[in-house]
């Protein structure tokens, strides 16, 4: 047999982190963990609503000085077979 796992590591035996307070810092360590996720998530809503909304107003914007002029759109290499053309 080789030698054992306590030598192989230099002899220290290896520290167990049992016990209330172990368990205590477990669970502080979650809720820091989904605290901080939940402040990310509420975040990335804002920013997205956000740019939702701006994208919204500049398109109500743009309409206001935009003037259409050319014919209408006609997608190339684009044949219908189940909707007609009214």
């Amino acid at each position: 047999m080789g030698p054992s796992a306590a030598a192989r590591r230099g002899g220290r035996p290896r520290r167990v982190d049992i016990g209330p307070d172990a368990a205590v810092r477990r669970v502080r360590g979650d809720v820091l963990v989904d605290g901080g996720g939940h402040v990310l998530v509420v975040a990335l809503e804002i920013t997205s609503a956000g740019v939702e909304a701006g994208g919204l107003e500049y398109v109500k914007f743009w309409g206001k000085f935009y003037e259409g002029g050319a014919g209408s759109y006609t997608p190339s290499g684009y044949d219908r077979q189940y909707t007609t053309e009214d």
